[in-house]
């Protein structure tokens, strides 16, 4: 029987290095989700034979896995889980390629729901970072007419002694949210929160500055293996251009081996699919909702 504890900032340095073994590009798999999102999800983890389990809790109660990471076979590791009370196993954010190993565990799923606003955008980011071609040309107006504006701009990677101004920014402008949205707000929180523990969590991160040195934008995330996750991007909407030329430079700046930008989904808003969709996306990771009731 595995035993459960909820996520917190202290369980952060035992189950971030189980990340190591994922070899998805889901942003679900990361630790920057899992620890921002935690209150929200109830996430809860286990730890057993050098294998972490993970599962959340929607606002009925039901309990929903993720597929256990560690060094075991998938189908080994999955045997651990039992089913809820109501004789069903549920799993969230399932990806095409970790199907097969629900299916080598358990069979065919009794359900199987494509989830369109959990799908993650992911972008080349050779093409991220320079905006060339002709798709993209209007993101590069956008860049040239904030450089035309401000006659520059500044970017500064976050470290321990520039943090400060990164929090400072988001207090000042908690109004930053595109709208009166209940999750929304949720979000501002945990990106305040997460800021307690950027170092802890592996986070890299920018500061996009006017030439002046006024902070109009701040982007950090995570990398795990070839992919560039961006957990959290803000950027002030009455800057023309500051959030097309932080996005920009956050992709110009990832490391070398660094082949694919996560922005992760749009949880079915619209103006942010039509945002994510004006990038142009290499491709969507589409997940699912999977379902099995246990006779």
């Amino acid at each position: 029987m595995l035993t459960y504890s909820t996520v917190d900032a202290a369980s952060i340095p035992l189950i971030k290095p189980y990340f190591d073994f994922q070899q998805s590009r889901n942003c679900d798999y990361t630790m920057g989700v899992i620890y921002m999102w935690r209150s929200y999800f109830h996430t809860e983890y286990a730890i057993e034979s050098d294998t972490l389990y993970l599962r959340m809790r929607d606002e009925q109660g039901r309990v929903f896995h993720l597929l256990p990471i560690g060094k075991e076979p998938p189908v080994l590791s999955l045997k651990r889980l039992c089913p809820g009370c109501d004789c069903a196993m549920r799993f969230s954010a399932v990806t095409e390629d970790q199907l097969m190993h629900l299916r080598a565990a358990f069979g065919e799923p009794d359900e199987l729901i494509e989830e369109r606003r959990w799908a993650d955008y992911l972008y080349e980011k050779e093409k991220l970072s320079t905006y060339a071609g002709k798709k993209l040309a209007g993101q590069r107006n956008h860049v040239n007419r904030f450089l035309k504006e401000n006659e520059g701009f500044i970017y500064e990677p976050v470290t321990a002694e520039n943090i400060g101004e990164a929090r400072a920014f988001l207090l000042e402008h908690r109004d930053i949210q595109s709208k009166d949205d209940p999750v929304a707000f949720r979000e501002y929180d945990y990106t305040l929160d997460t800021l307690d523990h950027f170092s802890a969590l592996g986070y890299t991160g920018a500061l996009l500055k006017l030439p002046s040195g006024k902070c109009v934008g701040i982007s950090f995330g995570e990398t795990v293996g070839d992919t560039l996750f961006v957990h959290v991007e803000k950027a002030l909407r009455n800057v023309h251009g500051s959030g097309q030329l932080l996005c920009r430079e956050f992709a110009a700046h990832a490391p070398e081996h660094i082949k694919y930008i996560n922005r992760e989904d749009d949880m079915g808003d619209e103006g942010l699919r039509y945002a994510k969709m004006s990038l142009h996306p290499a491709f969507l990771l589409m997940k699912h909702t999977v379902i099995y009731r246990i006779k």
